[in-house]
């Protein structure tokens, strides 16, 4: 914004602020001056918001997934699990070359998260019936969180056709996620 004094008849100035720029432009002008400099890791995160802004619009316009509406240049995105408790869904790429659809269990509370975990876990045989595919529990010892992870081979460097398989793979697994953990989440936590 620009700040101009304004003066209306014998009045006092007063300040009126004139918009320069929208973030739009000054996203353009961002991307711009980032890619001109020496910086690395630009180029990619713009591949990223490339690949999850179709997956987040798909997930809101059609599914009613989410209401988000930006994608960030970065390698993954979370979507709220309810409940008023720090869960969420989310797809990523790992460092590992793969594509990953998770439940990530974080409400700030180690014993918290691990006591949830291990409820959910003791329904691994009919979790993992109901979503026709073996999950991968994952305590992350010594960390808070916890997670339960769907993976796969992809990176973001993939081709456009495997990418856009990637994308609807991860839309699939999410749905699937929220289909079958919702309703066990809402019976331990709500």
């Amino acid at each position: 914004v620009a700040v101009e004094l304004w003066r209306i008849a014998d009045s006092p100035p007063a300040p009126h602020f004139r918009l320069e720029a929208t973030p739009n432009e000054w996203r353009k002008q961002s991307l711009a001056a980032t890619n001109s400099s020496p910086k690395t890791g630009s180029e990619r995160g713009e591949k990223y918001r490339e690949f999850f802004q179709p997956l987040i619009d798909e997930l809101r316009e059609k599914h009613k997934f989410t209401s988000a509406k930006v994608a960030q240049p970065q390698s993954w995105y979370s979507f709220s699990g309810g409940y008023g408790q720090r869960l969420s869904y989310g797809a990523c790429f790992t460092g590992q070359k793969q594509a990953r659809v998770e439940l990530y269990i974080d409400n700030g509370s180690a014993e918290w998260n691990l006591n949830l975990f291990e409820r959910l876990e003791e329904r691994i045989t009919e979790i993992e019936s109901n979503l026709g595919q073996k999950l991968d529990w994952q305590r992350l010892e010594n960390r808070r969180a916890c997670r339960i992870a769907l993976a796969r081979s992809g990176s973001i460097d993939d081709s456009p056709e495997a990418l856009t398989e990637i994308r609807g793979w991860m839309v699939d697994n999410l749905l699937s996620f929220k289909r079958v953990f919702g309703p066990k989440l809402a019976e331990l936590i709500g």
